[in-house]
């Protein structure tokens, strides 16, 4: 059950406000204007005077927004900041097979580590060096490691811009969490409507299907 976060009343579906509460809030923030109504599930309301607010939770929307940065919610049908079509959100065993194609990759990686550092210890430290620019590096520079490129898949930020350097950072160190949770944050992405894990909540990121 959802519930208005500002007078507690049963929403029909997920959201922060209220119809009522909706045209408050935006009454004060000197709008004024009537709640707005949206024609689709995945079109952004939009009031008389021509400003938008996302149809999930009624976060204003800048000009040409393609997801709700309040929420996540898909506004658009396309992400033309990375390049991605049809924003397609990439399932749990589509992700899996990608993660494990990466994992083969740095496990190589890894094993010739071992072989040349006599020291586990220092082995272990560039391992996990080699694993954040690995997987940081590749999200910056190309939205996508090679797992997910052979998969065709891209990341990005909820809004649809490119991958950040701070985010990708964190999106990393979210595997951890992700990891320490017994796998129920890489679980999460197979019950979340956008299909986004821990480390994507962490991150501020999606992952979906890259242009053909």
């Amino acid at each position: 059950m959802f519930r208005c976060i500002r007078c507690g009343n049963t929403l029909p579906g997920p959201g922060q406000f209220c119809e009522q509460c909706q045209e408050l809030e935006r009454q004060e923030k000197g709008i004024g204007v009537p709640a707005p109504s949206a024609t689709s599930a995945n079109e952004p309301a939009t009031t008389t005077s021509g400003a938008s607010y996302c149809a999930s939770c009624g976060t204003a929307l800048p000009a040409g927004a393609q997801f709700c940065q309040s929420c996540g919610h898909q506004i658009g049908a396309a992400i033309s900041a990375t390049g991605i079509a049809g924003v397609e959100y990439a399932g749990f065993w589509l992700r899996f097979v990608a993660w494990l194609i990466d994992v083969i990759i740095l496990g190589i990686i890894g094993f010739v580590l071992g072989r040349i550092l006599d020291r586990p210890v220092a082995a272990l430290i560039f391992q996990l060096a080699i694993g954040a620019l690995y997987h940081v590096g590749f999200w910056v520079m190309q939205g996508a490691t090679p797992g997910k490129m052979a998969m065709g898949l891209k990341v990005a930020m909820v809004n649809g811009d490119a991958i950040e350097f701070g985010s990708g950072f964190l999106r990393w160190i979210g595997y951890f969490a992700s990891s320490i949770t017994l796998g129920i944050g890489y679980l999460m992405i197979a019950f979340s409507k956008e299909k986004r894990g821990l480390h994507d909540l962490i991150g501020g990121t999606i992952v979906v299907r890259a242009r053909s």
